[in-house]
């Protein structure tokens, strides 16, 4: 008797220790073909953090929704030489596996066994190898302080030791999204007990993130995968939102970055963002000078853009003029509207004037008045754009009459004398000084002004510079009027455009002479 129970341990022995370091190659015929690459179709719902151990899946699973796999190499895989299970060596990327429901069970299989629960998520060598397999992240809104921790183990080190990489996705749950952070190569799983891998999340603080396990092992066998939790702390404060658009033409631009209070993020293919749990503005002390050089006696103009409660706004993009607004107030605990438009590299000489406003009033409108240009004046608006080739060499590229812009205007070839530049109300209701404008002023060295509207006085005008076209010179005004700027001109004989109605701190300046004496 005691023999015969021997030889039974001993036979059980043997088969767990052959499971353990044998694999085998599918049949021909016996594998089911699936598609190249096996991916959820919906992109998954925002979650704030993710703890996720494959306790809920079904067995053998290959679908881990709201989690993305993608089988990238689309191989064939090995499995166990005498062991089935369901999508036993189908191509595949990731497989919820449970050792203790194989036939035979592999439960006794020490090297098998999840790192914590029943089961544990699974990559199988690829027949043709390497393995390029991608088990994604839920989306992730992330706060402050972010850490990623999981659990990593080779089945045996018999075929080489399981490799892997980590990565991070701001856009879509895709293998071309991510920005690899686990270093410049491959890392490794070992195959003698779990480890357990962590990684700072903190530098996409505010985020909308994805987070990427990708198996790129090469003719190993089992690449274990467990237990893996995403934290991150609230940040508590405001929410900027809005949409980046291409100054020219108006169209969205995607993966555009916008930062502000160190936290990020990027455009969607619509051009939103938003940005969350923004702290409470600062004191900006800001002034501006023009001219800021010339032979003395030197008429300097200082215009005080000073703000308190404010946040410095950047955005940028490829081909782009990097955007900034040092000016933005933000609601405390409450939600602003930023919508941001950016300026394509302009060439030498050339100005551009970009502006942007809130939701109401619907319809602003930019004008410019030219100097005498080869005989003629020229006043640009929706009623006449320009010419970008031909006088006045400036045009009006764009006109909206919807809310928040953008509406440009840009100067191709600068011409001497004095060219004006305001905003009308056209919408007439509500008042300018709560439409939250701001101008900004390009030339080819980049961004010279951000002016923002100013919160009192009266008037459908805003009176906001000239530009001086022998110098280059400009001069703030930055004033509400009553009156039309510019005066009334002689001006070319054009076609004039008609447009249907549109849809239903206070900054101060000195002029100071610095004149010999005085």
């Amino acid at each position: 008797m005691k023999k015969s129970i021997l030889l039974s341990i001993l036979v059980c022995l043997s088969i767990s220790l052959t499971a353990q370091l044998q694999r085998a190659m599918p049949v021909e015929g016996h594998v089911r073909i699936q598609r190249e690459v096996q991916q959820s179709e919906a992109f998954p719902t925002v979650r704030e953090s993710i703890s996720e151990g494959f306790e809920s899946f079904t067995d053998f699973s290959l679908d881990f929704s709201p989690w993305t796999t993608i089988d990238v190499d689309g191989s064939a895989t090995y499995g166990f030489e005498n062991v089935t299970f369901l999508h036993n060596y189908e191509p595949m990327s990731f497989i919820i596996f449970n050792p203790a429901s194989t036939t035979p069970s592999m439960a006794g299989d020490v090297g098998l066994q999840p790192h914590g629960g029943n089961k544990f998520a699974a990559c199988f060598a690829s027949v043709t190898p390497p393995n390029n397999d991608w088990i994604i992240t839920p989306q992730i809104q992330l706060g402050a302080n972010g850490q990623l921790k999981f659990w990593v183990k080779s089945y045996t080190a018999q075929y080489g030791l399981e490799r892997y990489k980590v990565g991070v996705s701001t856009t879509t749950p895709t293998p071309a999204s991510f920005t690899i952070i686990s270093g410049p190569t491959y890392l490794e799983a070992p195959a003698t007990a779990w480890q357990q891998k962590e990684f700072d999340l903190s530098a996409y603080a505010g985020m909308d993130i994805y987070i990427g396990i990708q198996c790129v092992s090469y003719d190993a066998f089992v690449f274990m995968l467990d237990d893996i939790e995403v934290t991150s702390d609230p940040i508590t404060g405001s929410t900027l939102t809005g949409k980046v658009t291409d100054a020219i033409n108006g169209n969205p631009i995607p993966n555009s970055l916008v930062s502000v209070a160190g936290l990020s993020d990027y455009t969607d293919t619509n051009g939103d963002y938003t940005i969350t749990n923004i702290p409470a503005g600062v004191l900006n002390a800001n002034f501006t000078a023009t001219p800021t050089s010339g032979e003395a006696p030197l008429a300097v103009q200082f215009t005080d853009l000073s703000s308190e409660g404010t946040h410095t706004v950047t955005a940028s993009a490829s081909g782009y003029t990097t955007y900034t607004n040092s000016q933005v107030v933000i609601p405390e605990n409450g939600t602003l509207e930023l919508h941001i438009a950016l300026s394509p590299t302009l060439a030498a000489g050339q100005y551009r004037f970009v502006l942007t406003w809130g939701e109401l009033p619907t319809d602003l409108d930019s004008h410019l008045k030219t100097p005498v240009i080869e005989g003629n004046a020229y006043h640009i608006s929706y009623q006449y754009y320009g010419s970008a080739t031909t006088p006045p060499y400036a045009i009006l590229d764009i006109d909206d009459v919807t809310s928040f812009g953008p509406e440009t205007t840009t100067i191709y070839e600068l011409k001497p004398g004095i060219y004006h530049y305001y905003i009308h109300n056209f919408s007439e209701s509500p008042e300018i000084t709560t439409s939250n404008a701001v101008v900004q002023i390009f030339n080819d060295n980049g961004l010279l002004h951000t002016l923002q509207v100013p919160t009192t006085g009266t008037g459908l005008y805003w009176d906001v510079f000239t530009l001086d076209g022998s110098t280059g010179n400009i001069s703030i005004i930055n004033q509400i009027t009553t009156a039309e700027p510019g005066g009334k001109l002689k001006t070319a004989t054009v076609p004039l455009k008609e447009k249907a109605p549109a849809p239903n701190r206070n900054i101060v300046s000195w002029n100071w002479n610095f004149g010999d004496g005085g």
